[in-house]
């Protein structure tokens, strides 16, 4: 009943937007310099409530407005400013540094003072001294910084070694390697594991264990820079599946002893280290190490002075693959217990563990995957935690379960899709959300989820515009799993009439198209397109995100089939609507989304008439190593599955308008993918049109951005909408 009533309200929301009221976008204004106003939630973090912090230690919060440092409480009362610019200026140049032109970006380091950059220098601001002192500077050449954030050490690299600058000094060199294919302190396994850096401060600032990857064994790729005249090639590492891949080590710096060690995880070259962690005591690191299989995890503590093997506390097995994402996360007070994610049950759910390996219990469970953890309460009796909702998975809100009772409760008071952050004393937090009628909405709650004020409130961005009606509901796959949909109607849709359609797919991992967020998820291009007279049709098939194990892993060593399977679900009920054209039928997606939208022409030529497919993946064997090897197996051990997912095997049965568009600089889906797609095109007498956007990477941005959207609009009204 609760779903029922969910989808009921989507229905009603937008109804009104169906008729005549304003103006339309314009494709010029949502890929201009202020198309960020028509995403709430960029409105509130640039202009409406930028840098919400809470301080260190209190239940106070600040933010900037107007070029001035304002504070709040939990307490009633309002909130008042604390600093301005001209005064902070003031004191700025009283303490011998340049005025700034506007308010800096802040950490704070204390309830009375922050840190920021300024210029080369990192300064810490004291508000009740209102003065600034330079704590540590940064190199011109410095990359990828980390500051540690009780001594404002900065680990930082250079090409490929690891440095580390303290108080002013002279930087320390980490690593000195000359082999280029030797790289320390950047992130690993192509992002993939949340591997989003390669450098890791202990709790206290003591020690700074890294990453070293040996890349030597990993093929060459060339990128081509024609900004040079003669043109010049820029080689990147890029391992594709079944081939070599890099080989990973861990070190660890002694800050003070200026002294590296290098932890013993074993011989065998080909796994994966991931999701490092400290121990609270800064005595151990925890190393989730991963087969290259990806389905076999050990959980190794290893002794941050010596390096050896401490012990394996666990180990997770699946026949298909892992995927781990965190690390240990540990108790304040119980430093010896600690929550694990795992989806081991089917869903991502939370595990508590002791550092002896123990398992106490499972924390959360049932049909949903827990998103996040948010924190602890101050007793530590209640575990804090971000989850998809179980009876309408298009949600996701904040949950508390108290660790005696096991009492679950929601704590988020209001539908749509949730972020929390806790205050330093786990007593409040910050719930900041949107849903259907919601764009974005800020509340200030107690642990409770009593909401004790209101912080922000963002406007419909698109008040003054007329928007087609945009509902979602759910059909059903061939295994009866749910499928979640959303569409969104032409503008003064009239249903005696009928209309052409565009799908728009990603499908894979990761991405979840459809929630119970502003306008459901959908872009700004997407309601253009419905004000072009255009259905814009989405549906997340099996093989995304949120939806528990089963439901991702229905693509495992068969990419390209259940997900083909699950749209033609959607196809088949677009295709019973009395004012849907069955004869012209689009589709549209990028990178992952791409190889949907070109798979989908190609292997039902008879239902789509044009497809716009960007970036897309063509050959699965020339993907990275990572990230196709978790899905695929290598091509040597699943030959079957990599040919009915290559889409070469496939260019004859193009019957319809194919565009392919592809950034000619990208480093994800690399170029060889639609180059070779075109070729077979051309030995086959397949017509296909190709646009290439030079320079640019796996995403097309910047001022370019408009002519990708004009090019592809255009595209689907020469070819569909006539």
């Amino acid at each position: 009943m609760r779903k029922i009533a969910f989808l009921f309200l989507f229905t009603l929301i937008f109804i009104t937007g169906t008729f005549p009221q304003g103006k339309l976008l314009t494709l010029e204004e949502i890929n201009g310099r202020n198309a960020y106003r028509f995403y709430p939630e960029y409105v509130r973090i640039i202009e409406g409530l930028p840098q919400l912090l809470w301080k260190t230690t209190s239940d106070v919060y600040t933010y900037v407005k107007n070029d001035a440092l304002w504070e709040g409480t939990t307490k009633a009362g309002s909130d008042k400013q604390v600093l301005d610019l001209p005064t902070f200026n003031k004191n700025l140049v009283k303490s011998g540094f340049t005025e700034l032109k506007s308010f800096p970006e802040i950490s704070w380091v204390s309830d009375v003072s922050f840190r920021f950059e300024h210029g080369n220098a990192l300064l810490v601001y004291d508000m009740k001294k209102g003065s600034a002192a330079k704590v540590n500077s940064y190199p011109d050449d410095m990359e990828n910084a980390d500051i540690e954030p009780n001594t404002f050490a900065i680990a930082f690299t250079r090409e490929n070694n690891l440095y580390v600058l303290l108080n002013n000094q002279e930087p320390l060199a980490v690593t000195t390697d000359a082999d280029k294919n030797i790289v320390n302190g950047q992130t690993v396994s192509r992002h993939e594991f949340n591997t989003e850096n390669g450098k890791f401060w202990s709790p206290k600032g003591n020690f700074l264990a890294f990453y070293r990857k040996d890349e030597s064994q990993v093929t060459d790729y060339p990128i081509t820079d024609i900004s040079k005249v003669p043109a010049v090639t820029k080689n990147i590492k890029y391992p594709m599946a079944g081939g070599k891949s890099e080989i990973l080590s861990v070190g660890v710096f002694d800050v003070k002893n200026n002294k590296t060690i290098w932890l013993k995880t074993g011989e065998k070259n080909d796994k994966y280290l991931t999701n490092i962690t400290w121990s609270p005591d800064e005595k151990y690191i925890y190393i989730a190490v991963l087969n290259r299989d990806q389905n076999h995890l050990m959980l190794n503590q290893y002794d941050a002075i010596t390096g050896e093997l401490v012990k394996t506390l666990f180990e997770e097995k699946n026949q298909k693959y892992i995927e781990p994402e965190s690390g240990p996360i540990f108790f304040r007070k119980k430093t010896n217990e600690f929550l694990w994610f795992s989806e081991r049950n089917g869903y991502r759910h939370l595990f508590r563990y002791t550092t002896d390996g123990e398992l106490i219990e499972q924390l959360t469970d049932g049909k949903f995957d827990v998103l996040e953890f948010v924190g602890f309460d101050p007793t530590e009796q209640f575990v804090l935690y971000k989850a998809v909702d179980e009876d309408f998975p298009l949600q996701q809100s904040i949950y508390s379960i108290n660790l005696q009772t096991k009492e679950v409760v929601k704590i988020s008071t209001a539908d749509g899709v949730h972020e929390a952050t806790l205050s330093p004393t786990g007593k409040f937090f910050f719930d900041s959300y949107s849903s259907a009628k919601v764009p974005s909405e800020v509340l200030l709650c107690d642990i409770t989820g009593l909401v004790v004020k209101k912080l922000y409130t963002g406007e419909n961005p698109l008040k003054d515009y007329t928007v087609g009606e945009i509902t979602t509901g759910s059909l059903q796959a061939e295994d009866k799993t749910e499928l979640y949909y959303r569409m969104i109607k032409p503008v003064n849709f009239d249903p005696a009439k009928k209309y052409p359609v565009v799908v728009y797919v990603y499908g894979g991992p990761h991405a979840q198209m459809i929630t119970n967020s502003w306008n459901y998820g959908a872009s700004m291009w997407m309601l253009y397109m419905a004000q072009q007279g255009f259905i814009v049709f989405t549906l997340d098939n099996r093989g995304s995100a949120n939806r528990g194990l089963k439901f991702e892993q229905a693509i495992f060593r068969n990419i390209g089939t259940v997900e083909i399977q699950d749209q033609m679900t959607g196809i088949k009920y677009l295709k019973d609507l009395p004012y849907v054209d069955a004869d012209r039928i689009g589709v549209h997606g990028w990178s992952y989304g791409g190889y949907m939208a070109a798979a989908l022409i190609l292997k039902q030529p008879e239902t789509f008439k044009v497809s716009v497919a960007g970036a897309p993946v063509i050959d699965w064997s020339m993907y990275e190593v990572m990230y196709g090897e978790r899905y695929m197996d290598t091509p040597a051990d699943n030959p079957e599955g990599y040919k009915n997912a290559n889409l070469l095997n496939f260019i004859n049965n193009l019957k319809g308008k194919l565009l392919i568009v592809h950034g000619t600089s990208d480093d994800t889906v690399v170029l060889q993918h639609t180059l070779r797609f075109v070729q077979e095109c051309n030995h086959n007498n397949v017509q296909v049109d190709y646009y290439l956007y030079p320079g640019h990477s796996h995403a097309v941005r910047g001022k370019d951005r408009l002519h990708l959207d004009t090019k592809i609009t255009n595209y689907f009204i020469d070819n569909l909408k006539k």
